[in-house]
């Protein structure tokens, strides 16, 4: 997908529920995702996305790890 860029744009920052998000990963259109996961479980509330990449960093930040993922295709 290429994109007109006529504001010199470098980034887009996407924030949204799971269907946004999911609709960016079936698409294929994401360059760069930053996932947080803490070590308390919910029982309930809305499920993640479905992701099945492999993260290309992983960092700890306190009691919390830090993933990213970058698209190569």
């Amino acid at each position: 997908m290429l994109l007109h860029n006529k504001h010199n744009l470098q980034s887009i920052i996407i924030e949204g529920g799971t269907k946004t998000l999911q609709t960016f990963i079936d698409e294929d259109i994401w360059d760069q995702a930053h996932v947080y996961t803490g070590k308390m479980s919910l029982e309930n509330g809305i499920k993640a996305p479905i992701f099945n990449a492999k993260p290309h960093t992983r960092k700890s930040i306190k009691d919390t790890s830090l993933c990213i993922y970058k698209n190569t295709n």
